[in-house]
């Protein structure tokens, strides 16, 4: 029985999209001399933002599902690539981008890998039934030996484009940008097989 993914049930979506910033101590990466850190508030990378809502365990978590648990529906699903659009991109510099783009492209393989494992279906054409997932790096700062990022996520129905879960991230781990981006995708599996307690 899967559970149902409400508004009123935060804990678990922020759970199943705990999507933070990414803290990278063992690479040496030059500082861009930035000290603002990542911002907490969505960009544009999202097709809606007003609906989603601070999560009441993680200031640093915005996050909205359908209320009548639409996303349970579904069991076809495109996986986008990754995306590095920085609502700055001066904030990086060359080599730091080099870094992030690569987490992207390994974390669009997590994301497929974990929805074949669910025995979930990947398509590469819309259809009734199957939803698109949309995941971006949308900011990112380095201070303090650590790389911080904001990450942005959505799954919409591929052919109305309604948005059935979302999510804004941003927050200091010690994981690098490939483990953060296969939490994410771990997460979003255990999310659709109902498995969070």
């Amino acid at each position: 029985h899967r559970p149902d993914l409400t508004v009123e049930n935060p804990r678990m979506i922020c759970k199943m999209l705990r999507c933070a910033p990414i803290a990278l101590a063992g690479l040496a990466l030059a500082s861009t001399g930035c000290d603002s850190p990542p911002s907490a508030e969505p960009s544009d990378f999202l097709s809606d933002t007003s609906m989603l809502t601070k999560s009441s365990n993680d200031a640093m978590t915005m996050t909205y599902a359908a209320a009548d648990g639409r996303l349970r529906q579904y069991s076809n699903f495109i996986v986008e690539p990754v995306e590095v659009d920085l609502r700055d991109p001066s904030k990086a510099n060359g080599e730091q981008r080099a870094m992030l783009e690569n987490a992207a492209i390994n974390g669009t393989a997590a994301f497929k890998d974990q929805l074949i494992a669910g025995f979930y279906n990947l398509r590469d054409y819309a259809g009734a039934g199957t939803a698109r997932v949309r995941v971006g790096i949308t900011d990112y700062d380095y201070a303090g030996g650590q790389d911080r990022v904001t990450i942005e996520g959505e799954v919409v129905d591929s052919v109305t484009g309604e948005q059935l879960m979302a999510a804004v991230s941003a927050d200091q781990r010690r994981n690098t940008p490939t483990q953060e981006l296969q939490e994410w995708a771990g997460s979003f599996r255990s999310f659709l097989d109902g498995k969070f307690p």
